[in-house]
């Protein structure tokens, strides 16, 4: 079993040794390391050079600033193509666990037949920032995204034959990030770990505090669209157990019924 790990990056040439350090410190050692850089200024080409030894780390350079999701989309295209089994993705300012790899070979070991595992993650001093409620085999849409059983940032892998083409495709990441793996399963199945595999650390320059930090019109607009992006999901959802989800109806309405029923005849003789 083959894991291959996304690593976009711009203008962070003096964060990117420390991810990298941390994925060639895996205790599992079947990998591959794809670096997408999205148009850098600095010395990220310097900085990685050393690194490029490594038959197992790939090296993409874009010239173009496009963004984090094209530079995810670019890495997307290619992992197939190292005959990886397993996908998974990390920010510049993050590092994986030394043991990242061998837990999440462990649950899929565990669970076969599923195509997307959640596993948690922590901040630099240990405290965590995943919350689940939840473990096991359960529904991403209902826990992840509509009742929040698991909240922060989490760390998914994904199974490269349930990948199908699907990209990223909305200009806000930290929205359509999740609605990425919310489509994705809706194909494959998802299992919730509630074990540490990654550190991430906020820094003031970064994707989250950047988008934290903008005007009330931009955190409206992300929140449209993720609930747009909601509404586009359960469609399909609906659209694909057409069956299962009129055969509920009909079962909800016949308790209405029932249950309508049972008052009526419980306040009748206190009429009388």
């Amino acid at each position: 079993m083959k894991f291959a790990i996304i690593l976009p990056t711009y203008n962070r040439a003096w964060l990117l040794p420390q991810a990298i350090e941390s994925v060639i410190s895996q205790t599992y050692r079947d990998w591959s390391l794809c670096i997408v850089n999205d148009g850098s200024t600095d010395d990220t080409d310097i900085v990685v050079a050393p690194y490029l030894s490594d038959s197992r780390i790939h090296y993409i350079r874009s010239d173009e600033n496009k963004g984090h999701l094209h530079a995810r989309n670019i890495a997307l295209d290619l992992i197939g193509i190292n005959g990886a089994d397993w996908f998974t993705e990390m920010d510049d300012d993050d590092r994986l666990l030394s043991g990242c790899l061998k837990i999440a070979h462990a649950e899929i070991r565990r669970y076969p037949g599923y195509g997307l595992f959640v596993f948690a993650t922590m901040n630099p001093d240990g405290t965590p920032i995943t919350r689940m409620k939840i473990t096991g085999p359960r529904n991403f849409l209902w826990n992840r995204m509509l009742c929040r059983r698991v909240t922060g940032d989490a760390h998914e892998f994904g199974a490269i034959r349930s990948l199908e083409g699907q990209r990223l495709y909305a200009p806000t990441r930290m929205t359509m990030h999740r609605v990425f793996w919310g489509e994705f399963s809706l194909k494959a199945g998802s299992v919730f770990c509630n074990q540490p595999t990654k550190i991430k650390e906020y820094l003031p320059d970064g994707i989250s505090r950047t988008v934290r930090s903008r005007n009330r019109l931009q955190k409206t607009n992300a929140r449209l669209t993720v609930a747009r992006s909601r509404v586009c999901i359960w469609r399909n959802v609906i659209s694909r157990h057409r069956s299962a989800c009129l055969a509920y109806c009909v079962y909800i309405k016949l308790l209405f019924h029932v249950a309508k029923q049972r008052l009526i005849l419980w306040i009748l003789p206190r009429g009388r």
